[in-house]
């Protein structure tokens, strides 16, 4: 996804307390609810923007604190992608690995 040019990669800045809020580019359905923003962890999962709804989708979560991580996401067609690039666990047994993931919602239109 990094050689994407229209991939964004999000900053420090815009995250707060490890959440970053992400508005969609298109809604898409999840059980009764028309999902049009989700928040992006640092720990590696996608959420639920919305207070009211408690949703989680875990490509990969830690229960460790990360040590670090640049993530990314990029709107193709009807696709939302986000990838996590040098994911680090801040756990002496992880210390040396680096891992990357990624996540992909996309509009089935019925």
């Amino acid at each position: 996804m990094e050689s994407e040019e229209n991939a964004a990669k999000l900053s420090d800045d815009q995250f707060i307390h490890g959440e970053a809020l992400i508005n969609l580019h298109f809604g898409f359905p999840f059980f009764d609810l028309n999902v049009t923003q989700v928040v992006v962890t640092k720990e590696g999962t996608v959420q639920s923007a919305d207070p009211a709804v408690n949703w989680i989708i875990t490509p990969l979560n830690t229960e460790f604190e990360m040590a670090s991580c640049n993530i990314s996401y990029l709107f193709q067609d009807n696709n939302f992608y986000v990838q996590w690039n040098n994911f680090r666990i801040g756990h002496v047994s992880f210390k040396e690995y680096d891992f990357s993931f990624q996540d992909n919602k996309y509009l089935v239109r019925r």
